[in-house]
C-alpha cells in the first residue's frame, strides 16, 4: 500500500528546472542600464533621464517620473471615488474608525492600477526561450 502512495507521489512531482539552466538563462537575459542586473522578465523601456534603455523591474519601479505620474493620477481619481463613496460621511462631520483604512485604500488602488499598467505598455519583449 505505501508502494502505490509513493508512486502516486512520484507522478505529481512537478519537474524542476536545474539550477544551471536558470544560471544560463540568467546570463543570456539583458542587462539593466542602470544598476547592471539581469532582466529576467525581458526588462523594461524606461527613460533614464539622458538615456533610453531598459531597466530591471526595480528600476522601473522606482524610475521618478513613473512615479510622478501614477501619483497624480492616485490623487485625481481617489479623491472623487473619496468624495463619491465617503462623501456624505466626510461632509457630514463624521469620522468613523472604518474610513482609517478605507481612505487610503481608496488611494492606494488606482496608483497600483497606474503602475500595473504603464510597466505593462513599458515592458520589453522577452526573447524566445529555446
Amino acid at each position: 500500500m505505501h508502494e502505490a502512495v509513493a508512486d502516486q507521489q512520484a507522478n505529481n512531482v512537478l519537474p524542476r528546472i536545474d539550477k544551471q539552466k536558470r544560471m544560463a538563462r540568467l546570463s543570456d537575459a539583458p542587462s539593466c542600464s542602470r544598476c547592471g542586473r539581469a532582466c529576467a522578465s525581458g526588462g523594461f523601456r524606461i527613460d533614464h533621464g539622458v538615456e533610453r534603455g531598459l531597466a530591471c523591474l526595480r528600476c522601473a519601479i522606482g524610475n521618478g517620473r513613473l512615479l510622478r505620474r501614477s501619483l497624480r493620477i492616485a490623487v485625481i481619481v481617489g479623491t472623487v471615488l473619496v468624495a463619491i463613496n465617503h462623501g456624505n460621511v466626510i461632509m457630514a462631520g463624521v469620522w468613523h474608525e472604518s474610513l482609517s483604512w478605507k481612505v487610503p485604500l481608496t488611494y492606494a488602488v488606482p496608483f497600483t492600477v497606474a503602475m500595473w499598467s504603464a510597466l505593462s505598455n513599458l515592458r520589453a519583449c522577452r526573447p524566445p526561450e529555446a
